[in-house]
């Protein structure tokens, strides 16, 4: 009888260890992982918040607007719209696991806008102004995607539409890809994506949260088929883009961290659409534009070009 309550205990606690990871992973509410990205950049530069400021102060001096739309699974999806006034190219960005779109985004933002094109900043789903109560790693965010495309869409039937993710962002854009889109949606551009959200996450544990347990991830893919409903074995996302439907410019640093190079190789290789992979040297993880952002802008805009 004592071996039996030793073993209800330990499977007790084994479950409450797999639910906290799950949480930890997946659920809006933990916000001190959010501010990890913030020493990380305030590391990487002492000014960061200052610059940061400025260059807000900067973007919101264009013509803007908050908008709100319904995911598939209605709940309430955020976003800001700038319009540049001079241009009906129009960029769709959507940022990473834990970051929001502005410290994602700013920068580059502004450099699209003093291009003449209009953007679209996103907040992904359990991230800032959006709802929803799990990050699912790009399964529910492809949907959210193909949203916020028939959104742009039907509200300017004229205007061209060009996706931009960095990091989840990128993965989730890829899968979106694959999707049959409005003709107005010409190109696709994925900064550091990854190519296995299994892969990936088995890096965040090692990478963000220090431990690993055998099996651990295996116990936490049921916590997300019964909260989250999504399977994360089958979202490969490298075995899904040779049926992706639209030209892809995929984005990497060399000196990634967090999402190894090769995933992007490993996707660009995948992808049976119209490609190119650009390798940014000496950039870390979603760092590409500001490591080399001559080459970056350059390198994208002739990849629009090259699409519309």
């Amino acid at each position: 009888m004592v071996v039996l309550w030793i073993l209800i205990i330990l499977l007790c606690l084994a479950l409450c260890i797999v639910y906290i990871d799950f949480r930890i992973t997946a659920s809006r509410n933990y916000s001190w992982i959010d501010h990890q990205s913030d020493h990380v950049l305030k590391r990487e530069n002492k000014n960061y918040t200052h610059e940061l400021n400025q260059i807000m102060e900067n973007l919101f001096c264009y013509p803007y607007e908050e908008i709100e739309i319904k995911a598939k699974d209605q709940i309430m999806l955020h976003g800001y719209l700038f319009l540049s006034g001079q241009s009906k190219q129009t960029i769709l960005c959507f940022h990473g696991y834990r970051f929001n779109c502005f410290k994602e985004y700013a920068h580059l933002a502004k450099s699209l806008l003093d291009q003449s094109f209009n953007v679209l900043l996103v907040d992904m789903r359990a991230h800032q102004k959006s709802g929803g109560r799990y990050i699912t790693f790009g399964n529910k965010e492809q949907d959210d995607i193909s949203c916020w495309i028939e959104y742009m869409a039907d509200r300017f039937p004229d205007y061209q539409l060009y996706l931009h993710g960095t990091s989840m962002g990128a993965s989730s854009v890829l899968l979106c890809s694959t999707h049959h889109l409005p003709i107005q949606v010409k190109a696709a551009v994925a900064d550091c994506g990854y190519s296995s959200i299994w892969d990936i996450l088995t890096l965040l544990h090692h990478k963000i949260f220090h431990f690993h347990v055998p099996g651990l991830l295996y116990l936490s893919n049921l916590c997300f088929r019964i909260f989250a409903h999504t399977d994360l074995r089958q979202l490969d996302i490298a075995s899904q883009l040779k049926d992706a439907k639209l030209p892809v410019l995929f984005i990497h640093g060399s000196q990634d961290r967090l999402v190894p190079v090769k995933m992007s190789k490993m996707n660009f290789q995948a992808c049976t659409s119209d490609k190119q992979l650009l390798i940014i040297e000496g950039a870390d993880h979603g760092r590409s534009f500001k490591t080399n952002p001559d080459l970056y802008l350059h390198t994208l805009l002739d990849f629009i070009a090259h699409h519309h």
